[in-house]
C-alpha cells in the first residue's frame, strides 16, 4: 500500500482497541510485536509486564481456538496446544477460586501451592472424565488425603492429550486473587512452585503471566526457582 490516502483511509477504518480486560480479541486486531514472541512460546512459564503491555490480551487470545490457530503462524508451539485459563480477570469458580475462596482457604491454613494444584487436578480430571470432590477445600483435602491417587490422575492425563500435542494452562490478573500484599505474595509463590512441579509432567506446561511489581517483590524466593527465571520473558 503506497498510496498515503488509501493508509489514511485503512487506520481510520482499523477496529482498533485500546485496552482488554479479557475479552477475547477480535480477529482483526491481532499482531504479533517481535517482541512478544519470546513470551508466546511454550518453554516461557514466566512473562513480566507492567500495565498494558498486553497480558491479558494474549491471555485471552491464547484461550481462542481460532486465534491460536492464528498465533501458530508466528510461534509454531502453539499449534499443538491445547490451552486452558486456570486464572483470569473473568470469573469462573469452577475452574478457579476467586479472592473470596482464596481468603477463606488461607484462613484454613492451607498452603496456596496444594491451591494451584487442586486448580491443575480440576483441569486434568476434566479432561479425562476423572470424578473429584466438588468444593475448592474439599479438594485440598482429598489430594492431602489421597495423594497417590492424585499423582495417578496427573501420569494418566498422558492418555487425555493426542500424542503430538500438550496441554498449556495459563494464569493472568492474579492481583485479583487479594486485596492484601502479603496474601498475594503467597499466592503467587505458591503457584510457581506449582509451575515447577508441573515441570515433571513434558506434556503439560504453564505460562504465567506477572505484573513487574508483583514480580519485584519476594515470590521467587523458594529453592530451584532459577529454572522459571532462566527462561522468563518480559513484555514491554
Amino acid at each position: 500500500m503506497s498510496d498515503p490516502r488509501a493508509l489514511r483511509r485503512a487506520i481510520l477504518a482499523a477496529p482498533l482497541e485500546i485496552s482488554n480486560s479479557g475479552e477475547i480479541p477480535r480477529v482483526g486486531t491481532l499482531y504479533v510485536p517481535p517482541a512478544h514472541v519470546k513470551a508466546l512460546r511454550l518453554e516461557s512459564s514466566l512473562v513480566i509486564g507492567g500495565r498494558g503491555v498486553g497480558k491479558s490480551f494474549w491471555t485471552a487470545a491464547l484461550g481462542s481456538i481460532e486465534l491460536r490457530k492464528m498465533l501458530g503462524a508466528t510461534v509454531p508451539d502453539l499449534d499443538r496446544a491445547e490451552v486452558h485459563i486456570g486464572f483470569s480477570e473473568q470469573g469462573q469458580i469452577d475452574h478457579y477460586p476467586d479472592a473470596a475462596t482464596f481468603a477463606k482457604l488461607l484462613g484454613q491454613g492451607i498452603d496456596p501451592y496444594e491451591i494451584w494444584r487442586a486448580v491443575i487436578l480440576r483441569w486434568l480430571s476434566a479432561k479425562s472424565g476423572a470424578a473429584l470432590p466438588g468444593t475448592w477445600g474439599e479438594l485440598v483435602a482429598w489430594m492431602q488425603d489421597r495423594p497417590e491417587d492424585a499423582a495417578r490422575l496427573v501420569q494418566g492425563s498422558r492418555q487425555a492429550f493426542d500424542p503430538n500435542r500438550c496441554g498449556l494452562i495459563v494464569f493472568d490478573a492474579l492481583d485479583r486473587t487479594s486485596n492484601d500484599w502479603r496474601s498475594m505474595d503467597a499466592i503467587v509463590r505458591g503457584l510457581l512452585r506449582a509451575v515447577l512441579w508441573l515441570k515433571s509432567y513434558p506434556w503439560l506446561r504453564a505460562k504465567v503471566f506477572l505484573r513487574s511489581d508483583q514480580f519485584e517483590r519476594t515470590v521467587t524466593d523458594f529453592p530451584d526457582a532459577s529454572k522459571l527465571l532462566a527462561t522468563k520473558a518480559e513484555l514491554s
